[in-house]
């Protein structure tokens, strides 16, 4: 068997075109599939010509997933850089579960 998997790289502004072309008018299918891509910054596709169709925000690529505090932190602050650097991993977890899916 033989599995076909596109990847796209798109900005905000050209995720919502993007989506459009792909969902074929299905409007229902085009806004769960945005709000899908603004919450973890990645979707899958399943109705183009690929078995699925990857999208992925360039931004969130772009931005480094460090966790980094000072030494003299507070709690708060500790657990506020801890969760801003796993916003980054659930981009990376959503998808590569996609393609696991796919080779499995």
């Amino acid at each position: 068997d033989t599995n076909f998997i596109g990847i796209r790289v798109l900005s905000t502004g050209d995720a919502s075109s993007f989506i459009r072309r792909y969902t074929f008018g299905n409007f229902e299918m085009n806004e769960k599939i945005k709000i899908q891509f603004k919450k973890e910054k990645a979707f899958a596709l399943k109705t183009s010509g690929y078995h699925t169709y990857f999208g992925l925000s360039s931004n969130a690529l772009a931005s480094e997933s460090e966790f980094d505090v000072d030494e003299d932190a507070s709690k708060a602050q500790i657990k506020k850089s801890f969760m801003k650097s796993l916003q980054n991993k659930k981009m990376n977890k959503k998808i590569l579960n996609e393609f696991v899916d796919l080779i499995a």
